[in-house]
Formats: C-alpha cells, structure tokens, sequence
C-alpha cells in the first residue's frame, strides 16, 4: 500500500536504507521473534523458477545486499537485492522489503 499524507496526496519517499542496515534488517526477521513474509509474487514465481523458501533463506543468510535500491512505486516500498546462492548452491538473487521492526517480505527471486 502506497504511503498517503492527510488529504490524499502520496506521502514523500524516506530514503532509502544503506546495504549495511538491509543486512541487519536480514539478520533480524531470520532470528528469533522475526518474521519472513512471501508476496504472491515470490510464490508464482518459485513454481516457474523452482525456488523455495529455504532457497531464498539460504542466499539471504550468505548473501551480499547489492548497493543499490529499487522503488516499487505499487507498494510504495524501497526493494534490495541480496545475491547469493541457494540451498544446492546456484546464484540466486532475492528481492527483499524491509519492514521494521523485524519483518522482512521477500519480494521475487531470479
């Protein structure tokens, strides 16, 4: 859902956060009391690619966030990519949103 300010109008963009703040983002929702959310994007998307979760987990636990952010203006979110490999240790890419205080939401993979 995409931030409103009162009366309608878009609410600004916060900038965005700096790869190492993702990663302590990352190391958060995958501890204890975290939380990894999947969009139905990352699930359609792990059937036609043959990804799952853990494979996701794995690239994200060793994985570099890439230095750079995407705005996904239909969530009206910052997108990070972390390149890593998956659980049977191919290059896996996940995109991620991050969503204080200690959720994630993997976005897509590829």
């Amino acid at each position: 859902m995409v931030p409103q300010s009162p009366g309608g109008r878009q609410a600004p963009k916060k900038p965005p956060l700096n790869p190492q703040q993702v990663a302590r983002a990352i190391q958060v929702a995958l501890g204890p009391g975290g939380f990894i959310f999947l969009s139905r994007h990352f699930r359609e998307r792990g059937q036609e690619r043959n990804f799952t979760m853990q494979d996701a987990v794995v690239a994200l636990e060793g994985g570099t966030v890439a230095a750079t952010a995407k705005w996904n203006e239909k969530t009206g979110t910052w997108n990070y990519d972390v390149h890593g490999t998956d659980a049977d240790g191919e290059r896996l890419t996940v995109r991620i949103a991050v969503e204080p205080p200690r959720s994630i939401v993997l976005v897509t993979a590829f």
